[in-house]
């Protein structure tokens, strides 16, 4: 399994996963910017964090990265400039965790489109991407637990931690989990799930990887890629997590997770239900 080697130092716990309960939803979005779009519906439902897919969203302009080498300034991965779009480009799979940053929603999103000429993959960022109408999106509203974005000492990246916040009645068993870097994908999610007693669970969730490693397939000319669980779950313990991967090319790959070669790149940020 690839790893890589942060600039400051490794914290010690690798895995943080909080117990929370996950309420399905069905999310009204309003025209706007994605990510107020996204505050305001869950907040509309009187929820502070969640999760939603964003299937199907048509964008008359979509702003992106995808990953890049490291940065002059220390960090060893960063982003690049995202190669063109044509106009009225279309969201086929996006995955977004709504937190909070600096006491403001906050929102990570990666996704997959296509313009009608090519098809991409990586970072959404919500603040430009902005709804011409309203639409509907489904997800998972959050209680008991939500995540926070904190400066991180290893990585230099503020990223998005999971925090203890008031729980509403009703909703699913499940644990918020982040994961740090040089932990594998597959083999850390199910400790999670085997320490939570979850014999079969549902996983949502997005991250990157040190290269991305599929059953079938594989991205190794990158050390830094961006993922989307798009079909994950908790089977008899075991975890098989489908997913969609860019590295810094941009092409785009997907496949089943291999276990045990998808080590985390600088963060991976999952809902297991």
């Amino acid at each position: 399994m690839r790893v890589l080697t942060h600039p400051g130092p490794a914290a010690p716990q690798r895995i943080r996963a909080l117990p929370c309960f996950a309420h399905p939803v069905t999310l009204d979005l309003p025209a706007g910017p994605v990510d107020q779009a996204l505050a305001r519906a869950f907040g509309a439902l009187g929820f502070a964090a969640g999760y939603a897919r964003l299937d199907g969203l048509a964008l008359p302009h979509l702003s992106y990265l995808i990953p890049g080498p490291a940065s002059p300034d220390g960090h060893a991965a960063w982003y690049a400039p995202a190669p063109p779009l044509g106009a009225d480009a279309r969201i086929m799979q996006a995955g977004a965790h709504l937190g909070w940053r600096d006491g403001a929603p906050f929102v990570h999103c990666h996704g997959l489109w296509d313009d009608g000429a090519r098809r991409g993959f990586g970072h959404l960022l919500p603040p430009d991407n902005v709804l011409p109408a309203p639409v509907r999106a489904t997800g998972w509203g959050l209680s008991g637990a939500q995540l926070v974005a904190e400066p991180d000492l290893e990585t230099r990246f503020t990223l998005f931690q999971p925090a203890p916040c008031a729980t509403v009645p009703g909703g699913l068993p499940a644990r918020l989990i982040t994961l740090r870097p040089n932990v594998d994908v597959t083999a850390a999610l199910e400790g999670v799930a085997a320490q939570a007693g979850f014999v079969r669970a549902q996983v949502e969730g997005l991250g990157s990887c040190v290269g991305t490693m599929f059953d079938d397939s594989a991205i190794t000319d990158s050390y830094a890629t961006e993922i989307l669980i798009t079909a994950g779950q908790i089977a008899d313990g075991q975890a098989r997590l489908q997913a969609l991967a860019t590295g810094f090319s941009g092409a785009v790959l997907g496949g089943t997770l291999t276990r045990g070669a998808n080590a985390v790149c600088v963060t991976a940020e999952v809902l297991m239900i």
